[in-house]
């Protein structure tokens, strides 16, 4: 065996231990390890074991920097998220809400918009909802997913989690063949890809373990960029509609590819700009009851987390009061599109909108003041298989430090210092990166190819 395979599998059983905590540690305490977990802060629950994985899969990545075939890094990667898919939830509880709001919607016959979860306080599942004040947040083809479960499972809320991560399951496995099929379109490494993606610590506790709709995101997003790359777009813009009626932050993506079809041809843009908007209308549908269906999703986007933008947020409430929120979003907003025109202006951009998508993307991570680490899921992953090395650099190492917890106890420097490590260090490694000259001697990179869509 080489050095470099010894290095790969000795990271390997690194992240494997890494995911046997997850499963084996919920047991070890004092309550029930399914039971509800009320306790707040447990988001980043044991966030320096997730950091701490990072140092095992970093030496993964460097010896499988030559190469790794697809069917070793997925079967490997399928194992890591196996042995965490249907152990007890360990930080986010929000796969207990998508299975109540569906259940209010397909069960309790009550729109989960415009209805709170409190209004069925008697139900048996009721306990694990930790949003209980709080109207769904999701996209509404989500929510029609998660109802279905709901139906499904009756009052077996046992079932319901079990059914949910099976869903959570296929969508990986089609994530999984979306990130090889986009890499191989894209000229790239199929099987260090798939690595890259399926053996990242955050990726594990955030999709496999955590069972986050993001998921979904992912796996439409990798096939809209294999659609096209294909000279497919309508389907590609349909599966962008897709992702966005699950989450809503999925839009930036939306956006940019619409934009692109335009620049190749008006005609084109149009068409894809009716596709987004009737399954949006038709997503919606039976849901909607005016402007109050979005009023969940509207508080949400008024919330600030231990983002980047959220502490500048905090800092500025002082001197500005509640003006300061809509400072922090408009500023932020115009920086979004400041990317978003740069990149757009780029030659070759109608032609291959992808690496500007992974960088708008990214841009809105690094802007939104509500940001949690799973929402880095999708971003991650498109920045993969088409992102510029700067941009790849960014979101590889950001996927390590968003889940960096130094802010000693919360005090101001605390969260200054937190801050800092979280953002300060991808943003170093993206200019290192962008700096670093061409190799010489180096073979061209193959470029990607799109059929026609005539």
């Amino acid at each position: 065996m080489s050095r470099d395979r010894a290095w790969l599998w000795l990271s390997y059983a690194g992240l494997l231990a890494f995911a046997a905590f997850f499963l084996i540690r919920p047991f070890l305490g004092a309550g029930e390890a399914y039971g509800p977990r009320l306790v707040p802060g447990i988001t980043y629950a044991y966030s320096f074991v997730v950091v701490a994985a990072f140092v095992p899969y970093a030496v993964a990545a460097w010896a499988s920097r030559r190469g790794i075939s697809f069917r070793s890094a997925a079967l490997a990667g399928g194992a890591l998220h196996l042995t965490v898919l249907l152990a007890p939830l360990t930080q986010s509880q929000d796969l207990y809400a998508y299975l109540f709001y569906g259940k209010m919607w397909a069960v309790h016959d009550a729109n989960p918009y415009t209805v709170l979860p409190l209004a069925f306080a008697s139900d048996a599942w009721f306990p694990w909802m930790q949003w209980a004040d709080q109207a769904s947040v999701y996209g509404p083809l989500w929510t029609m997913v998660s109802g279905g479960v709901a139906r499904l499972a009756g009052n077996s809320l046992g079932l319901g989690y079990a059914l949910m991560k099976t869903a959570i399951l296929g969508l990986g496995v089609a994530s999984t063949m979306g990130i090889a099929r986009a890499s191989e379109l894209r000229g790239r490494s199929p099987g260090r890809d798939v690595l890259l993606g399926l053996w990242n610590p955050l990726i594990i506790v955030a999709l496999a373990l955590g069972g986050h709709a993001d998921v979904a995101v992912v796996a439409a997003v990798v096939w809209a960029l294999v659609a096209d790359r294909r000279g497919r777009p309508m389907p590609a813009a349909l599966l962008l509609s897709a992702a966005w009626l699950v989450k809503a932050y999925a839009g930036v993506v939306l956006l940019v590819y619409l934009l692109a079809l335009a620049r190749r041809r008006i005609a084109l843009g149009l068409r894809g700009g009716a596709v987004a908007a009737v399954i949006t209308v038709l997503a919606w549908l039976p849901f909607w009851k005016g402007p109050v269906t979005l009023e969940g999703l509207g508080d949400i986007a008024g919330r600030a987390s231990a983002s980047l933008a959220g502490q500048i947020q905090l800092l500025l409430e002082q001197p500005l009061g509640e003006t300061a929120a809509t400072v922090v979003r408009v500023v932020g907003a115009a920086i979004l599109l400041g990317v978003i025109v740069v990149m757009t202006r780029r030659p070759g951009f109608a032609d291959d909108p992808w690496p500007a998508a992974a960088a708008a993307f990214l841009a809105y991570v690094a802007v939104t003041p509500w940001f949690l680490y799973w929402h880095l899921a999708a971003p991650l992953v498109l920045a993969l298989v088409a992102g510029s090395p700067a941009v790849r650099a960014a979101a590889l190492t950001f996927s390590g430090t968003s889940m960096l917890t130094a802010s000693f106890g919360g005090s101001p420097w605390g969260r200054a210092v937190q801050t800092s490590l979280r953002y300060g260090i991808p943003a170093l490694a993206a200019v290192r990166v962008a700096r670093r000259p061409a190799r010489e001697g180096a073979p061209p990179r193959s470029q990607p190819q799109r059929r026609s869509s005539a």
